[in-house]
């Protein structure tokens, strides 16, 4: 990273802005679960869900949003000041010295060295710092998920030959879902050097029986677009057809059963939002790596320049390191980009509920 591939670390910053882009929308989203009539076990796994995550969650959004994009251009900064430094001394060297300082030059391109390992170790010990904390969150949300996956499966097998029924419904919620959700959506290197917005909502997913108001259960649904606002025009003819036939197929259910398939859809829902924490996580774990490489391989030209004699490979990562610079900087440009990309989250917006027969509440209790 003495002088850094500019489009992978591009890439790197767009990567990192669509995982925030996704984990605002999922916590969004996850204010909006709500499952009524079940077991007191599930309900409090889900309880907890929303306790731990949304407080930890939301507390770590700042701090994972700016970071990255951050980290670059502090260090930009620090680079352009050292490099101030250091230009003049060795072009006096490589013109005048045979390429070989004098030991005062040396400690003054020692000094503005150990400068930028400082701040090269600092921006990969706040990585580290961040991905303890995302870890902190991923830990109990691994074992909620455990405990509200065990759980539904233990109740399912437990439902003799309706279970392939359920199995069916629940498979068609979770197709439902997949369509309604659109992560793939996501910002590119061009749409963030050009400006173009993100544009993401939560759809709500209710059901409720019929003659009554309040719903039994609420899941939401995150989604994202560029470029485009969004609203309620995204419940296409096919996604009323596939509310039509999950509205249909809850009917052969009795109430606990049809409980039992959107609790199913809570547990997915939960599951989306572990394996977004953890690529959030992994993110975190790269971006550290990298930094590490970057001080790793200061030291070494640190470390060439306390021996003796300068040697070629000195004069070769002198070089390298000076002419970083347009390197740097379209990295700084772009990291400032995709930080002020705009992001809008709207309003939920509340889709027809899935209808639960009331009459049939009691069938198999």
């Amino acid at each position: 990273m003495l002088a850094p591939d500019h489009t992978l670390i591009q890439e790197a910053l767009t990567e990192h802005l669509n995982l925030h882009h996704q984990l605002k929308l999922k916590l969004h989203a996850l204010t909006t679960l709500n499952l009524q009539g079940q077991h007191d076990l599930s309900q409090s796994i889900l309880h907890s869900v929303k306790h731990d995550v949304l407080n930890a969650g939301l507390k770590l959004l700042p701090e994972f949003s700016l970071l990255t994009p951050r980290s670059y251009m502090e260090y930009t900064v620090q680079l352009e000041r050292s490099l101030k430094q250091l230009r003049p001394i060795m072009q006096h060297v490589v013109a005048h010295q045979a390429g070989v300082p004098s030991e005062e030059q040396k400690q003054h391109l020692i000094h503005e060295i150990l400068r930028l390992k400082k701040a090269s170790e600092q921006q990969h010990l706040r990585h580290i710092e961040l991905r303890k904390q995302l870890n902190q969150l991923l830990t109990p949300l691994r074992q909620h998920f455990m405990d509200l996956s065990t759980l539904l499966e233990d109740r399912l097998s437990a439902e003799g030959e309706e279970q392939h029924t359920i199995e069916h419904l629940q498979s068609q919620l979770q197709l439902l879902v997949q369509k309604l959700g659109r992560d793939a959506a996501e910002a590119t290197p061009s749409s963030i050097t050009f400006g173009t917005p993100v544009h993401g909502l939560t759809l709500r997913l209710r059901f409720q029986q019929y003659q009554e108001e309040a719903p039994v259960g609420q899941l939401g649904v995150t989604v994202s677009c560029l470029g485009v606002a969004l609203g309620s025009q995204l419940l296409t003819p096919e996604l009323q057809r596939d509310l039509d036939l999950l509205n249909s197929g809850m009917q052969h259910l009795h109430l606990e059963q049809q409980l039992l398939v959107v609790a199913h859809g809570a547990r997915d829902f939960v599951k989306g939002l572990l394996k977004t924490v953890r690529r959030a996580d992994e993110h975190q774990a790269a971006q550290a790596y990298l930094w590490t490489i970057n001080s790793k391989l200061l030291d070494a030209l640190l470390d060439t320049l306390t021996q003796p004699q300068i040697r070629v490979q000195t004069i070769k990562l002198l070089h390298s390191l000076l002419s970083a610079s347009p390197a740097w900087q379209k990295v700084s440009e772009f990291a400032l980009q995709s930080q002020s990309t705009t992001t809008h989250l709207t309003e939920v917006i509340t889709l027809p509920p899935v209808m639960l027969a009331a009459s049939t509440s009691m069938q198999g209790a």
